[in-house]
This record gives structure tokens, sequence and C-alpha cells, in this order.
């Protein structure tokens, strides 16, 4: 399942990277249009970048996005004080590891 909320902050998060800021708050505001927020104005790539994070803790509050969107953006440690890089992936499933003797498991697990 697709949701065109999701579809919208990927997107604005992907212009952003691309320094298209127009394009980006663009999408970002058509999320919170259909909320009715007012748009946002941020001006450089670091506030747009914050906006859609803040975006996406509001609008996936009860879903498990927000973990995964600090650790993907590098945030987890300034925004959940979590220090430990190890902390930062997944065990790797029994299953997996038995299938294919190329697999090493994560470290700390």
């Amino acid at each position: 399942m697709l949701r065109i909320a999701e579809q919208y902050l990927i997107r604005s998060e992907a212009r952003t990277q691309q320094n298209k800021l127009t394009a980006a708050l663009s999408d970002l505001n058509a999320v919170r249009d259909r909320a009715g927020l007012p748009a946002v104005t941020a001006a450089t790539s670091e506030a747009v970048l914050l906006a859609i994070e803040n975006e996406r803790r509001v609008e996936f509050a009860l879903e498990p996005h927000r973990w995964f969107d600090l650790v993907r953006t590098g945030r987890a440690a300034t925004v959940l004080g979590v220090t430990d890089a190890k902390r930062y992936v997944l065990p790797l499933p029994v299953d997996q590891l038995l299938v294919d003797k190329a697999l090493v498991q994560n470290e700390g697990y």
C-alpha cells in the first residue's frame, strides 16, 4: 500500500537533497495543506529537512517510521541519545544466515 502523503514527503526530501528547495517546499506544503496547516517557509536546506522530519513525525505518529528516519538521516544520536552505532542496525534472521554462508551477523547480535 502506498500513501500519498509519504510519497510527497519522500520526494520533498529528495528534492531538498538536490537543492531544489522551491519544489521541495511545494511537496511538503501539499501535505500540510491537506491537513489544514499553514505553509512552511524555510529558506535553507537544513531548515527544510528539519521541517520534513517533523512532518513525518506527526504524519506517521503511531507507525514505526521515526526510528528508521532518524538512523537514515544520521540524527538518532542527536535526537534520541543513541550513541552506540551497533544499535543502528537490526540482526540478520538466522534462517538467512544458514542459507547463505557468506553472510555475517551484524556486530552486537
